[in-house]
């Protein structure tokens, strides 16, 4: 594919704008483009139809529109044919689906019983058209934000979208558009997952946490290798992150503790450390460790 779209962009360059070998040469650049798109394919080889067809035919136009503006800039020996073009597609995609757009995915997907092979099908467009769209609230991040709060961000995703599967018939264009629902919904579930991963005065790393985020096939709970996991620590790394002047309260011993069901007061009175100075060590410990321990996976 790219040696066929390196040359049709070098020959669209070299065309007089607007002639006929220059909109045939484009139509085709398109045409080649769009093969690979990522939403609107058919559903099971059937013709396109109703709002598919149509984000299909304004995303043909505005690709269209988007190459012939641009194509003066392409160079090969700075970007692939390939990688040009799908920066074009995804402008294209990004400019069409505005909130009219997704508020007409979503309503499409309503029309399906669910569990329907096409309710699954909409769906799929639905949350891929989301994504494309650049639409979804995305909080604030900087060169400090920990990987912390990009996994906490990503669970409250991955709720979202099963909210979204679950309870889209409770959506009514009436009361608000689509995203100002979806965002609306996303946010309360990011706070809430801030506050299950975050809030210094509630649990991290709780048994089962991580078996629900990332699920695994094995036979022995993904909570509980962890668990054996930290308390063999191998390297000596969880029993030497401790508290200041406090090698007794480590990262292993509270980790364990939690583990065992030991609630923070608990911990707190047994250590006579505060509440507060043993979470959020503990929240430290687990963004430090969080990439270690999600190799276990």
């Amino acid at each position: 594919m790219d040696n066929r779209l390196k040359q049709q962009l070098t020959q669209l360059q070299q065309y007089q704008p607007q002639s006929e070998e220059w909109q045939n040469t484009l139509s085709q650049i398109v045409e080649l483009t769009l093969r690979s798109r990522p939403i609107c394919r058919p559903f099971k080889g059937q013709p396109l139809f109703g709002v598919y067809l149509e984000i299909y035919q304004r995303v043909q136009a505005q690709l269209a529109e988007n190459i012939a503006d641009n194509i003066n800039n392409y160079n090969s020996a700075r970007m692939t044919p390939k990688q040009w073009v799908k920066s074009r597609q995804d402008n294209a995609f990004k400019i069409v689906l505005d909130n009219t757009q997704l508020q007409n995915l979503a309503l499409e997907a309503q029309k399906h019983p669910p569990r329907s092979e096409l309710r699954q099908y909409a769906l799929g467009e639905l949350w891929q058209a989301i994504q494309l769209s650049g639409r979804l609230y995305y909080p604030h991040q900087n060169s400090t934000s920990s990987k912390l709060d990009k996994f906490v961000y990503n669970e409250a995703i991955s709720q979202t979208i099963l909210y979204l599967c679950r309870h889209l018939n409770t959506y009514n264009p009436e009361r608000s558009q689509f995203m100002t629902w979806m965002n609306h919904r996303l946010n309360w579930t990011l706070i809430d997952c801030k506050n299950k991963f975050i809030n210094p005065n509630i649990q991290y790393l709780e048994p089962g946490v991580l078996d629900k985020v990332l699920p695994s096939e094995d036979s022995t709970p993904l909570s509980e290798s962890i668990r054996q996991y930290i308390a063999d620590d191998p390297e000596n790394c969880f029993a030497s992150q401790h508290i200041k002047n406090r090698p007794d309260a480590n990262f292993r011993v509270i980790a364990l503790a939690r583990f065992a069901g030991k609630t923070w007061e608990e911990l707190s009175s047994n250590l006579d450390i505060k509440v507060s100075t043993l979470s959020r060590f503990f929240c430290r410990g687990c963004d430090k460790f969080h990439d270690q321990l999600l190799s276990l996976l």
